[in-house]
């Protein structure tokens, strides 16, 4: 018999513990990228987000600014960050970070999957507000890395 537990966050809000099936996540398209929404504020007492990003070779957002940490384990493919200036290229299996206020772009993709936590809360909106909610998740797969969807991704900070 299982019973649910409860914690206090560092924000101090309750947390409860969950567990989501990634075929049952959410998944929204955004920068021509497949997100898989797998933990959100709510769910963590607004002290970070996770999401799964299945990205086709060429995708990726523009240089912004994020507003909180930023932390990736490559499970397959690769990426290359440009970080203020510095270069990093993340290979699976590999982990790179994104400390708050850098200004970050993606320079290459190749058929990318990953998980992304950003700490604290508030990324996920960027993706959950985004205009066109997921397919499902063969959706990067019928398409053969080839979505194309219509860039809204604005310039500037995450809030």
């Amino acid at each position: 018999m299982m019973t649910e537990k409860s914690a206090m966050s560092g924000q101090g809000k309750e947390i409860k513990s969950y567990e989501l099936n990634r075929d049952e996540a959410p998944a929204y398209w955004e920068v021509d990228i497949l997100w898989l929404l797998l933990a959100d504020g709510k769910q963590t007492g607004g002290a970070f987000c996770q999401l799964e990003q299945l990205c086709p070779n060429g995708s990726g957002p523009p240089p912004h600014t994020h507003t909180q940490i930023e932390n990736f384990y490559i499970m397959d493919g690769a990426i290359t960050f440009l970080v203020d200036g510095k270069e990093l290229i993340g290979e699976a299996p590999s982990s790179p970070f994104s400390p708050a206020q850098y200004t970050v772009s993606a320079l290459t993709v190749k058929q990318l999957s990953s998980l992304t936590r950003t700490c604290p809360t508030g990324f996920e909106l960027v993706i959950t507000n985004a205009p066109t909610e997921g397919e499902g998740h063969e959706a990067l797969t019928r398409r053969n890395g080839s979505c194309r969807r219509k860039k809204r991704y604005e310039m500037g900070r995450h809030a």
